[in-house]
């Protein structure tokens, strides 16, 4: 009998080093709630086009080869007018309006109903191809910067028609300021925004002679 004090004594300190793991237990994963829910809910991964010889990808790292692609693909989408400009170029820039930051939007509205009080989109159809010889990325294509933005040189062949009659057929070289944008992934996946025309820089159009020429970008 006289081991029974012991053995209560035991017994209660090992159900308070049990009281301790557990309570032990409830604040990691309170902590561990607490982090899991400070962590971001997305992460965007921009993946190099070509991986060939491999990659090092980082979260929220952006190559230039991507931007140049981004800037490539919204732009066509943009100048797609499938039947009637006066119209598709109107619903191109809604559909497309997370991509530009709002002063380019507000700037491609503009654009929009000037050409349409001078009548150059009515009855217009319109697609745009990359420049023969510029359909793949090259590194001078696009000017990176330490703010996070970028300068993205864009060839682009702009075909319109009016009715079956081709109406215009011409090489347009547009300098497109990028930049990050801070927005959901459902709106745009990307996290980029373009931004309008470099400071300083115009699209123009190049001349024929510069085409059989084969001209390349200079920076």
């Amino acid at each position: 009998m006289a081991r029974t004090p012991h053995i209560i004594d035991a017994q209660r300190a090992h159900i308070t080093s049990l009281y301790v793991v557990i309570v032990a237990l409830v604040c990691l994963c309170f902590f561990a709630m607490v982090g899991w829910k400070s962590v971001p809910r997305y992460q965007r991964l921009h993946i190099p086009p070509d991986l060939r010889s491999g990659a090092v990808v980082r979260p929220g790292e952006i190559h230039a080869a991507n931007v140049y692609q981004y800037v490539n693909a919204t732009l066509r989408a943009l100048y797609r007018w499938e039947d009637n400009g006066e119209i598709d170029y109107g619903k191109r820039i809604k559909e497309l309006e997370y991509r530009f930051t709002q002063e380019y939007k507000e700037q491609l509205i503009d654009e929009l109903n000037s050409k349409q009080t001078r009548g150059e989109l009515r009855n217009r159809s319109r697609y745009v191809l990359e420049r023969p010889g510029f359909e793949v990325y090259r590194p001078e294509y696009v000017v990176s910067y330490e703010d996070d933005s970028w300068l993205v040189w864009l060839d682009l062949e702009i075909v319109e028609r009016t009715g079956r009659v081709e109406a215009k057929r011409t090489t347009v070289r547009y300098p497109l300021r990028v930049v990050r944008l801070n927005i959901s992934p459902e709106k745009n996946a990307w996290g980029l925004a373009i931004d309008g025309y470099q400071t300083g820089l115009e699209p123009r159009t190049l001349s024929n002679e510069e085409l059989e020429q084969g001209i390349e970008i200079s920076n």
